[in-house]
């Protein structure tokens, strides 16, 4: 299917590079350079799938947003969970099992890293956005420049 890319997968603890409690999906987002709050940014989220169902991160009905998976620690300040860890939390992190397939639905291109991967999309109006996946392995590597979406910011 066109525009499916593979993003990989959750990270199990034991697999994991970065310092964690647990299995879980930490979703970041920078938008001029700058993180932001992943929240503010929800419908284009819905584009990134979880799982062989393909479950949107973050499902609409209507004009309301509401996660697919609990949030187990939000953006912001914190109190760091492990040794390593940071005390502001530069994304949003989901309650999401360990080998969990992950996919993103649309224009965009995607890179592995080590712990984490990185995809590169744009909104409709054609700002920029970069949406890190923590905690995650493996997936494969798609240079497509980002085009627009038809999701409104």
């Amino acid at each position: 299917m066109p525009g499916l890319l593979d993003v990989g997968y959750v990270a199990p603890l034991n697999e994991d590079v970065l310092p964690s409690t647990g299995s879980h999906l930490d979703v970041r987002v920078r938008k001029d350079g700058k993180y932001i709050n992943p929240e503010t940014i929800r419908s284009l989220l819905t584009r990134l799938k979880v799982g062989k169902e393909r479950t949107p991160l973050w499902q609409q009905q209507g004009d309301k947003f509401s996660p697919s998976f609990p949030i187990t620690s939000g953006y912001g300040p914190r109190i760091a969970p492990t040794k390593g860890a940071s005390t502001y939390h530069q994304g949003v992190d989901f309650g999401v099992a360990g080998n969990t397939p992950l996919t993103w639905e649309g224009p965009g291109s995607f890179t592995p890293g080590q712990g984490y991967g990185t995809i590169k999309t744009t909104d409709a109006q054609g700002t920029p956005y970069e949406v890190k996946l923590l905690h995650t392995k493996g997936g494969k590597q798609v240079d497509a420049p980002p085009t627009s979406t038809s999701i409104p910011a």
